[in-house]
């Protein structure tokens, strides 16, 4: 009678044992099921729940400030001819070619005769190559709203046929021609504005969209 009382006894123990079991688990496995599916994601400690986006601003040629065509010390041995200049400027802004003197649609720029490079105004693209029996070996380059930067008297040309150039890279190297032989190694720089001629002295400093 003692023994079977004591058999009955481990039974139900075993029983309440293993029930504690499955209602652990049912429980467990609802926990993890919450969880799994909840709305908000599980931030890592420490870490910040949103990264801020890295913003690169666009540089356009609007903004860009017209500078220089040459990066070294150059003088200018011709200016820009302008009627409302001094007399003194205007003497200095007329070619003599032949016996014939010519009002300069540009500014020449010299190196005690030495060679030097010339120099993207503005960013754009090369919109002509040229070579002139006279004028020698040129390069334009267009930007913005019809804005046209001519690189005159190149001997050596840097660039190719619509290619896009950023402001500051050299576009060829100062060269000689016939049609300005006096001046020896120079350059030739031309600004024109939807057609028009414009002082290239004058432009320097300007942003793109102030010329006019």
């Amino acid at each position: 009678m003692m023994m079977f009382e004591k058999k009955n006894t481990k039974g139900k123990t075993a029983a309440v044992i293993l029930m504690t079991m499955v209602v652990l688990l049912i429980f467990a496995f609802f926990i993890a099921r919450s969880s799994l599916f909840q709305s908000d994601p599980i931030v890592p400690v420490n870490q910040p729940q949103t990264v801020a986006a890295l913003t690169v601003p666009l540089v356009r040629a609007v903004d860009e400030t017209v500078g220089s065509p040459v990066a070294i010390n150059a003088q200018a041995a011709l200016l820009f001819f302008d009627s409302d200049k001094p007399q003194d400027q205007l003497a200095q802004a007329v070619t003599e070619f032949e016996g014939v003197y010519r009002p300069n649609q540009g500014v020449d720029y010299v190196y005690d005769g030495k060679v030097f490079e010339a120099i993207a105004m503005l960013g754009g693209t090369v919109s002509e190559i040229r070579e002139d029996a006279l004028l020698g070996k040129s390069v334009t380059v267009t930007s913005g709203d019809d804005v046209q930067v001519t690189y005159q008297s190149l001997s050596q040309i840097s660039v190719q046929q619509g290619q896009t150039v950023s402001q500051g890279e050299v576009i060829g190297l100062a060269g000689e021609n016939i049609y300005n032989k006096d001046l020896g190694i120079h350059l030739h720089v031309v600004v024109q504005k939807d057609g028009q001629l414009i002082d290239p002295q004058e432009v320097i400093g300007m942003k793109l969209a102030e010329i006019k």
